[in-house]
């Protein structure tokens, strides 16, 4: 180990059972480790939310929509948008779907719905991880339900229920305006939104129930990568025009991530001053060890070391406890994380929150940012108090000793 390396050392590992500099840097590392933690922790868990409510709207909605700018039906085949959608087949998903409000009805319970078809072999693809009872089966007149509204009807997989379309009850009704069908499975997204009123049949089913003639509602859009979205938007638009409406997910549910959006900024604020208030400790700590190590100061100026040796043997020290705080903080933060990946320790209620368990995913472009940004504002927070040590003068330093 170097002169400077092992006199920092000696500096935080004092011999002298009465020192108070080994408990200051001891107590300057737990206080960091504590605001890095906290800090990495906050920015999982807006990142969880974030990233998990981004899923379950795209599972909903697909990345991008396109639709009637009145809302009227669309064609099925539109060769130029066929061409597109064929040549990035292995960028993308396109599902068209037929959706329209209906009524449902179970016994004596009647609920307005939206129903909406989607081609059997994606269904798979957008409910199955939403999927809490039964399958995504929709052949053979079955249906996906919301778990919220299958209760508010007192309903399960296995039961019958009845679709009429909107326009039967102030019309001439015939048999071809209503439906029985299966409850296949219920699907639970946290989203009230969704689950109180969304059916899913398939897209057969639906052009037939709802007399659609080959037409249907819209097209939605998944992409492999969402950093592709503006790019594919840009291309639909030059590509169909009026009158149709290409929008993506986060246009419509924008009040939703405006909201989300402000939230966070507070939040990171808050905890990034815990973090500042660890760094502060680092330089009381440094303080500290300079007011109590005077006379040792004094005795290597006298022993020929220079101002910048004197100064970098404590910014030595602040980088020691700056490394060590951080390091235990990121630990301490994975750990937990960890624990509620794992486990699920603490819940949240889902009707406020979309989720019923606080979701946690580690941003490592963000925890390797705070990594090297703690070190580095530790070391810059070290030199204040450096400045004097190196000022100091031999003669002055021992004078009472």
């Amino acid at each position: 180990m170097s002169f400077i390396g092992t006199v920092s050392y000696r500096h935080l590992r004092s011999p002298t059972s009465k020192s108070f500099t080994s408990f200051a840097s001891l107590l300057s590392v737990i206080g960091l480790a504590i605001g890095i933690a906290a800090l990495i922790i906050t920015m999982s868990i807006l990142n969880g939310f974030e990233k998990t409510l981004s899923q379950k709207l795209v599972s909903f909605d697909g990345h991008i929509q396109i639709q009637h700018i009145l809302g009227y039906p669309i064609p099925a085949n539109l060769d130029s948008l066929n061409h597109y959608l064929t040549s990035h087949s292995t960028d993308l998903r396109a599902v068209p779907y037929v959706r329209k409000p209906v009524i449902i009805r179970s016994g004596q319970r009647i609920q307005s719905i939206l129903l909406e078809g989607i081609p059997e072999h994606d269904v798979s693809y957008k409910m199955e991880p939403l999927i809490k009872l039964g399958s995504f089966y929709l052949g053979d007149d079955h249906c996906l339900m919301g778990k919220r509204l299958a209760d508010e009807l007192d309903v399960s997989v296995g039961d019958k229920i009845v679709f009429t379309q909107m326009g039967a009850y102030t019309s001439k009704m015939d048999g071809s305006q209503i439906k029985q069908m299966t409850i296949g499975g219920l699907f639970q997204s946290g989203i009230t939104e969704y689950d109180r009123s969304m059916v899913y049949i398939s897209l057969k089913d639906s052009e037939e129930f709802l007399s659609m003639n080959g037409q249907i509602s819209g097209i939605s859009i998944h992409l492999n990568d969402n950093k592709n979205i503006h790019h594919v938007t840009d291309d639909l638009f030059q590509i169909l025009g009026y009158p149709y409406f290409v929008t993506t997910w986060k246009e419509k549910h924008s009040n939703l991530y405006e909201w989300m959006s402000v939230q966070q900024w507070p939040i990171l604020i808050i905890f990034s001053m815990i973090a500042l208030v660890g760094i502060i400790n680092i330089i009381s700590a440094i303080s500290m060890i300079i007011l109590e190590k005077i006379k040792e100061i004094g005795l290597l100026k006298a022993l020929g070391c220079t101002r910048g040796q004197i100064r970098t043997i404590f910014m030595v020290d602040g980088t020691i406890i700056g490394t060590l705080g951080t390091i235990i903080g990121g630990i301490v933060a994975i750990f937990l994380i960890w624990l509620q990946v794992e486990y699920q320790l603490i819940s949240i209620p889902e009707d406020v929150y979309f989720m019923d368990k606080i979701p946690v995913i580690i941003s490592w472009e963000y925890f390797i940012l705070i990594f090297f940004l703690s070190i580095l504002i530790a070391i810059i927070a070290s030199i204040l108090p450096t400045s004097y040590a190196g000022k100091i003068k031999p003669a002055e330093a021992v004078r009472y000793e």
